[in-house]
């Protein structure tokens, strides 16, 4: 596995920092991750090394640089709030430039899925809605979920929602499962709480629920992606 970070240029002039995890042997694909509020910080980039290491070209786009450079933050209320601070001066309009940009830098690795956290999942969705070329999108917790649910997405999606959530209610989960009956959307509810996968948060990481969402999520790259 060899990391670095790239500097990228989004459609708009805009360049950005992305982290970047490569596996030493030749790529199943390329791999968006996208991050929680708490943005690209240690967890991130330790998920990035993860599907690298399961043969995927990796990059995790620093979608808060077009407000703060390098703003990374812990898991305290203040790391959260500053977070969300920040996610709320970041347009979807210009999200989507950078995920799109994204996509582009690692479209010489073959196909391209993504997969996003918290923010990142509703990022991932929304990509998958409004950008061609992906190949499948995995979203954890979607937050907002219920003000998109009726969108269409361009490629096939996974959610995984938390039972015990307090940023998506069952009411949301519900209308985007009658929303999005009959596309290749599958929808799964696990046991646990929002943030499930973040094993820096022990008061609510939840081991078999990650590791089941995950092979999930393998298997939808390995079908769609390579």
């Amino acid at each position: 596995m060899i990391a670095s970070y790239a500097k990228l240029t989004a459609a708009d002039g805009h360049t950005f920092a992305a982290y970047e995890s490569r596996p030493e042997h030749p790529p199943r694909g390329g791999l968006i991750v996208i991050q929680e509020v708490f943005g690209v910080n240690r967890h991130i980039r330790a998920v990035a090394d993860s599907y690298a290491a399961a043969g995927y070209h990796v990059m995790a786009p620093a979608l808060y640089d077009r407000v703060a450079r390098d703003a990374a933050f812990e898991y305290t209320d203040e790391g959260r709030d500053a977070g969300r601070r920040i996610v709320d001066q970041v347009s979807w309009e210009d999200a989507l430039r950078d995920i799109d940009a994204t996509r582009a830098a690692l479209a010489g690795s073959g196909r391209v899925g993504l997969v996003g956290y918290c923010y990142g999942g509703i990022a991932g969705w929304r990509a998958a809605t409004h950008l061609d070329g992906l190949a499948a999108v995995s979203a954890y917790y979607a937050s907002r979920i219920g003000e998109f649910a009726h969108e269409v997405p361009r490629a096939p999606v996974q959610f995984h929602f938390a039972e015990r959530d307090h940023s998506v209610s069952a009411a949301d989960i519900e209308t985007l499962r009658d929303a999005q009956a009959g596309r290749e959307v599958a929808i799964w509810v696990y046991p646990a709480a929002h943030g499930f996968n973040c094993d820096l948060r022990p008061a609510i990481y939840d081991a078999a629920a990650s590791a089941l969402a995950r092979e999930r999520t393998l298997e939808l790259f390995r079908r769609y992606v390579g």
